[in-house]
């Protein structure tokens, strides 16, 4: 979407609907933008400014979750050291303020906003615990749910993919999780699973 400028190469994030890819880049000065590339024409949209020379905004924290049914995106960002936020665009194009996910201190994780059909899952790392791994869920009515823990300390999320229960039939969410040994852990990468629920149950 860009031709020149000063861009951090590790704050882009995509996510792909049809035949449509949606991209979040942010500039050195803080600046995230968003743009749409067509796969079948091969051509960008026009890029849209989110948000504006956010001060402090951490690194490799973008990320990004696109709603089947209303066409909508969710954007996660957070400040460094700080509160994570969310916003949505509209399937018409417009972007929504920032709202709190959580308010203290939080670590940047990445691969941390993820959808199932109008539920959105929104991952975070607290600072105190150490690396306290959470989520809250942003439900099909826009309503944020209450936090659930899934790892209780030195861990940071790394990934994580949405699946088909073959069993049930339902759709579940599989994230991975770093032990960290820099915060006391063993090193291990962890699996959790969630249930699809606004209150989801994680083993």
């Amino acid at each position: 979407p860009v031709t020149n400028g000063d861009y951090y190469p590790s704050q882009v994030y995509a996510v792909q609907s049809g035949t449509t890819v949606h991209v979040l880049y942010c500039d050195t000065n803080g600046t995230v933008k968003y743009a749409p590339f067509d796969l079948v024409t091969e051509t960008w949209g026009t890029a849209e400014t989110v948000l504006t020379e956010v001060s402090n905004l951490a690194s490799d924290d973008l990320s990004l979750a696109y709603r089947e049914t209303s066409g909508e995106l969710v954007f996660t960002y957070s400040i460094s050291g700080g509160s994570v936020y969310y916003a949505r665009r509209s399937s018409g194009g417009s972007w929504s303020t920032g709202n709190v996910v959580y308010s203290g201190s939080a670590y940047s994780t990445t691969d941390r906003t993820f959808a199932i059909g109008e539920r959105v899952y929104l991952f975070y790392a607290k600072t105190s615990p150490s690396n306290q791994v959470c989520v809250k869920v942003l439900n099909a009515s826009n309503v944020l749910g209450s936090e659930v823990q899934v790892q209780a300390n030195t861990a940071t999320i790394t990934g994580g993919s949405v699946f088909k229960n073959a069993t049930t039939g339902d759709y579940e969410l599989l994230v991975a999780a770093s032990y960290r040994t820099s915060n006391g852990g063993d090193g291990s990468v962890r699996l959790y699973r969630l249930t699809d629920a606004d209150t989801p149950t994680v083993t």
